[in-house]
């Protein structure tokens, strides 16, 4: 077994990096902040990167990214210099699929969704676990927004054509309609606000 070492340095003389090789592969590469803290180590199987790790000036680590092969990015994790996870993606063929989100606390704060790299799907969580909104896109227009009380139940609906606001309903905690805006060209049309009985308190039309 044949192993090598070569080292780079910053214009100052600090170590900037090290690369190792056993047989002529690259085995580890290990980079330096300027003032000599490790900043980042990729690991390599038979000379493709396969992890890279990222860390803090203070030692802490900052980031683990797992790849195939070389290529493509299938996953990257993201820490608070706490230690806590901050943020997941996810990765598949090379594209974005997933980012999770996370309080320091551990609660998931959001998850995004991809579609061939695309975001098609976002929701955000109260602290206490439960789905506070869900924003949706069609071929990269939003599409709709339901928003929800701490509860769970449906607060408000918000309906999109070709990416411009059509239409918000609100809701009752209890479920019934409470208002209804409608809008032309992105502007508001018409509000109309109903009783929990369902008939209708007041009606304004607002472009003529």
């Amino acid at each position: 077994m044949n192993n090598e070492e070569k080292t780079f340095y910053y214009s100052t003389d600090e170590v900037k990096q090290i690369d190792e090789y056993v047989d002529g592969k690259n085995s580890k590469s290990t980079h330096y902040f300027v003032s000599g803290e490790v900043r980042e180590v990729t690991e390599y199987v038979d000379g493709l990167p396969s992890k890279g790790t990222g860390y803090f000036v203070s030692g802490e680590v900052s980031q683990v990214v797992e790849i195939v092969n070389g290529f493509p990015l299938t996953k990257a994790t993201h820490y608070h210099k706490t230690g806590e996870i901050d943020q997941i993606l996810e990765f598949v063929d090379g594209k974005r699929s997933k980012e999770n989100f996370y309080h320091k606390t551990g609660e998931i704060l959001a998850i995004k969704e991809y579609i061939d790299g695309n975001l098609s799907k976002a929701t955000l969580h109260y602290k206490t676990g439960e789905v506070k909104q869900v924003d949706e896109w069609t071929d990269g227009k939003r599409s709709k927004i339901t928003i929800n009380y701490p509860a769970g139940e449906v607060k408000a609906i918000k309906e999109y054509v070709d990416g411009d606001v059509s239409r918000v309903t609100g809701y009752y905690k209890t479920g019934e309609v409470k208002e209804v805006d409608k809008y032309i060209d992105s502007n508001p049309s018409e509000v109309t606000i109903y009783y929990k009985t369902g008939e209708v308190k007041s009606n304004r039309k607002l472009l003529t």
